[in-house]
């Protein structure tokens, strides 16, 4: 049983035999995985494959990540995201909604991202960026220095 702060109390969970972090059994994660002692997946979230959490990182709702990802630093993923193909997410990062993100993205840096963002082919987000709502990020591109990116918005190639 372990109280993950989420307003359920205690719940069935288990130390991950990689890594000793905490997971509910409603969640699952792969042997493969490490999540940290510091750690908590719980709820409905998914982690497959060569996955790391590590740090005071918490996943949890529907989230699903798999493939090479990193999330480190007190970074935060849940809701709808679905995450894989060499992601890290870190420090102090916040991600949730219909997020998709893949092939390369780095988000840091108290960034937050929600909504139905995609971003992909190495983009970064870092530096206290915000993106939200209908967004695509991609081919390099970079969002720094607090800007806000929000809405039916569409970025190719550019660094901001």
């Amino acid at each position: 049983m372990y109280d993950f702060n989420d307003g359920e109390g205690n719940v069935p969970a288990h130390q991950h035999t990689n890594g000793g972090g905490w997971v509910s059994d409603t969640a699952h994660v792969d042997d493969t995985c490490y999540i940290g002692p510091d750690s908590l997946v719980y709820e409905n979230a998914r982690i497959h494959d060569l996955v790391r959490v590590e740090g005071t990182t918490r996943v949890f709702g529907n989230a699903k990540i798999y493939d090479r990802v990193s999330i480190l630093d007190n970074a935060m993923v849940y809701g709808n995201a679905e995450i894989y193909d060499d992601v890290i997410i870190e420090n102090f990062t916040e991600v949730f909604g219909d997020i998709k993100l893949y092939d390369k993205v780095k988000l840091s840096n108290n960034s937050l991202v929600y909504g139905e963002v995609r971003m992909y082919n190495n983009s970064i987000a870092r530096k206290n960026a915000e993106i939200f709502e209908d967004v695509k990020l991609y081919n390099d591109d970079v969002i720094e220095e607090k800007i806000v990116v929000v809405d039916n918005v569409v970025i190719d190639d550019k660094i901001i």
